[in-house]
Order: C-alpha cells, then sequence, then structure tokens
C-alpha cells in the first residue's frame, strides 16, 4: 500500500488523469504514478493498493 498526495489533474485526449505523487519511499524510484481521476474518490490526500 502505497500513500500518496494529490499531485495534478491532466486532461489527456478528453480522459481525465490524475497524477499523484508518492509520500512513502516504497518506490522512490517512480514518483509519480497515472490513472484516471475519479473525483468522487479522489480528494487531497489518497491510498493506492
Amino acid at each position: 500500500m502505497t500513500y500518496c498526495r494529490y499531485h495534478q489533474h491532466v486532461s489527456i485526449n478528453g480522459n481525465s488523469i490524475a497524477m499523484f505523487q508518492h509520500i512513502s519511499t516504497t518506490m522512490p524510484y517512480l514518483p509519480y504514478t497515472y490513472r484516471k481521476f475519479d473525483p468522487i474518490k479522489d480528494s487531497t490526500v489518497c491510498i493506492l493498493k
């Protein structure tokens, strides 16, 4: 489980993509994670499993 912080919201080809910056050092080599933006689940703090 990786704790992350909302970093940026971008739109690619009409698709909403959320880019998160990891807080934990579980994967320091992978500082960003891209996935579909979910306005209901996504907030200033999220948890990625």
